[in-house]
């Protein structure tokens, strides 16, 4: 069409050129005739030949003119292709980038909103095809989370002819939520109003980002909890932050500590070892360590402490900061040196214990003594009449009465035994001659021969005394130190319940359903003592769940029930350092685990789970089924049974199911529904809301 424009031109140009010359032509050679020719036949001649003339110079003329013209039009034609060429060039690179570009690119008319084309990556990004968005305006196809903000920026488009970098929450075609980064400029096409937007999905880097918010913010929460002293640091930089439990174990304000170095409170004996540890961290040779060293606190009184430091490294292996966690373990040791001095105060005794032999006649059936032994009795032999004494006479002169049962079974046990040489020992009480009470510990031998007759029966007894009161001091120090450990742990559990009302006597109903299985299944008494510590509070990782979270009526997003899944390992980051006689931190660490590995938090299966978790897992499941809750009333433990019977050796351990039966269908045994328990008491644990929680998130009704 172009080309025939230009040659048009031509055409008339050449056209009009020719009869402006033609009529030039004919008025001057009319002219010229008419003034210097005046014969006819002259005129005649002059005319034919002005015509041959004017052939002759027009085609003369013409030709120039159109070979410029024809000069003119090729350039014309050269640039306007080079132009086209270009053009051509730069819509196939357009082209290129709009259909490989990772950024969505869209382009829409200002009139009225509707796609007139969109890229691969941004069709990929609202999951619709091309068929089902070209001609749609993005408010046909519900592609904006919120209408209202994208006509805001459209607008703002409209006023000022762009926006950049605006975070935009999208729909997919599916209804999934997304976050994109857009930008848009208002073009214009053929003369109508456009707007070319381009769009950068940034939905994972967002998710990656509140992922970090939340795990900075748990790590806020622990930090500022106070169960255990924590201190952040850097090789560059000093003490970074020191929380309140710090604080109040070393006697300093923050902005004190904050401007100590660890040299300032250590007690200089311990300073070497501890040095020398950090100087290997900051080597790289370690990533961490643990010591029990002492600090001298701001009052001048001395603390022990148990550190445990770990470094946290950059992508390059630089040390970003490091982290110390304290606990004060000044009771402990307290009790521990007690206890040393009381095992070498025993020690002592039993050195400086007398023993002393006697041997029976065998042809008489009497003991034989000596004045050693009537020394250790409180007597003489003239007093007791002789050194020989009936075994009738020993018992009702010098035994106990309480303890006569004693002497009574090691006679039988001795004439009961068939062993060529028997020996045994055994201890009870006596009444000295002066009237003191003694005990006494008696070590017989007894030699018979190949027909059991007795050949040879002697022994010694040794005055154990000092030894049993020893021993009694030391119980009561060890049952001191339990009492404080199950005050710790009660603050624990009452942390806990004040923050979620719906867990009160939770723990403690779990802890006296689990110890009384543990009892069923006729475990030692100290593994029911740990399975018992660890129930009453297993629930403590919750302290990192928001408080709204766990007492809101209703279903749970699944995000939220992921937030709550995390208390089983915030559990045992928190105890994780503290020295218990029991694994208390793995057994609550596994406590949501399931035999078939369909647990969490790790997937472990079998023998890999401890068997104190097992016992508490299961508890914990009766209890959440049995127990009322903020999203359904309780269910009974009809159902609690039935659930536990249905997965016995799926989700739970047979033997444990089995134990719980005969517990509930045989023994009468009952939830006890109370939060008078024991402080430390058999407690029980909230099913984690692994149970509940899940159901929450399906919106049924029911605990697995």
């Amino acid at each position: 069409m172009q080309d025939r424009d230009v040659l048009t031109r031509v055409a008339l140009r050449t056209s009009l050129l020719y009869a402006f010359f033609g009529a030039l032509w004919i008025v001057l050679s009319g002219l010229v005739l008419a003034a210097f020719v005046h014969d006819a036949d002259t005129v005649e001649k002059f005319v034919m030949y002005k015509g041959w003339a004017f052939v002759a110079v027009t085609a003369f003329l013409l030709y120039g003119a159109l070979r410029r013209q024809m000069r003119r039009l090729k350039r014309e034609m050269d640039a306007r292709e080079q132009v086209e060429l270009e053009m051509r060039e730069s819509q196939e690179r357009f082209a290129t980038i709009f259909q490989s570009s990772p950024m969505g690119i869209t382009l829409s008319r200002l009139e009225d909103g509707g796609l007139v084309d969109a890229n691969p990556a941004f069709l990929r990004m609202v999951a619709y095809s091309r068929e089902e968005a070209i001609g749609r305006t993005s408010r046909e196809m519900g592609v904006w989370a919120s209408p209202e903000v994208r006509d805001r920026m459209a607008e703002v488009v409209r006023r000022q002819g762009r926006v950049e970098n605006v975070e935009l929450q999208f729909l997919k075609k599916s209804g999934e939520l997304g976050t994109m980064l857009g930008s848009a400029e208002l073009v214009c096409i053929a003369g109508e109003g456009h707007v070319l937007g381009m769009a950068l999905d940034i939905t994972e880097r967002k998710r990656a980002e509140e992922k970090l918010r939340q795990s900075e913010a748990r790590f806020k929460r622990y930090f500022e909890l106070g169960l255990i002293g924590m201190v952040l640091s850097s090789p560059t930089k000093g003490t970074l932050d020191v929380n309140d439990e710090a604080c109040k174990m070393l006697g300093y304000e923050r902005d004190e500590l904050l401007h100590m170095t660890w040299a300032q409170v250590t007690h200089p004996d311990d300073l070497r070892e501890n040095v020398a540890l950090a100087n290997r961290l900051l080597a790289g040779e370690i990533d961490g360590y643990s010591m029990d060293k002492r600090f001298i606190r701001k009052d001048g009184k001395l603390i022990y402490a148990t550190i445990s430091v770990k470094c946290i490294r950059g992508d390059d292996g630089s040390i970003d900061y490091i982290v110390t966690l304290l606990q004060d373990i000044t009771k402990r040791k307290t009790a521990e040196e007690a206890l040393v001095a009381s095992q070498l105060r025993l020690s002592e005794a039993m050195d400086l214990a007398v023993i002393v032999y006697w041997e029976v006649d065998l042809t008489t059936n009497e003991f034989v003594f000596n004045d050693p032994f009537y020394a250790l009795y409180g007597t003489t032999a003239e007093q007791e009449g002789g050194y020989r004494m009936s075994r009738d006479e020993y018992r009702r002169r010098f035994v106990h009465r309480d303890d006569l049962w004693i002497f009574q079974q090691a006679a039988e046990k001795r004439l009961a035994s068939r062993e060529p040489e028997f020996l045994m020992d055994f201890e009870h009480r006596i009444i000295r001659g002066d009237g003191a009470l003694r005990h006494i510990l008696v070590r017989i031998h007894c030699h018979k021969d190949a027909t059991g007759r007795m050949t040879r029966y002697y022994g010694a007894n040794q005055d154990i005394t000092e030894r049993k009161q020893a021993e009694a001091k030391l119980g009561s120090t060890l049952r001191n130190l339990r009492k404080a450990i199950g005050g710790t742990i009660q603050a624990i559990v009452q942390v806990v319940e004040m923050r979620d009302p719906y867990t009160a006597g939770h723990q403690k109903r779990v802890a006296d359903l689990a110890r009384s299985i543990a009892t069923e299944m006729g475990l030692p008494p100290d593994v029911i003592e740990g399975i018992r510590m660890a129930a009453i509070i297993h629930d403590i990782g919750k302290v990192s769940v928001p408080a709204e979270i766990l007492s809101r009526p209703g279903k749970l997003t699944q995000n939220e029930f992921e937030l709550i899944k995390d208390h089983a390992l915030a559990g045992y980051d928190i105890l994780k350092d503290v020295e218990f006689p029991w694994p208390i931190a793995e057994i609550i660490y596994q406590h949501h685990e399931r035999l078939d590995g369909s647990g969490y938090p790790r997937g472990l299966e079998g023998d890999e789970v401890l068997l104190e978790a097992r016992i508490i897992a299961l508890a914990d499941v009766v209890e959440a089924i049995a127990s009322h809750r903020p999203f359904r009333p309780a269910q009974g433990i009809e159902a609690a049974m039935d659930e536990v019977s249905k997965n016995r050796g799926t989700l739970y351990d047979p033997v444990v199911v089995d134990a719980c039966l005969r517990l509930f269908k045989e023994k009468g045994y009952a939830l006890t529904g109370r939060d008078d328990l024991p402080s430390v008491a058999p407690g029980p644990p909230h099913p984690e809301e692994d149970a509940d929680q899940g159901a929450r998130l399906r919106g049924v009704e029911g605990s697995f």
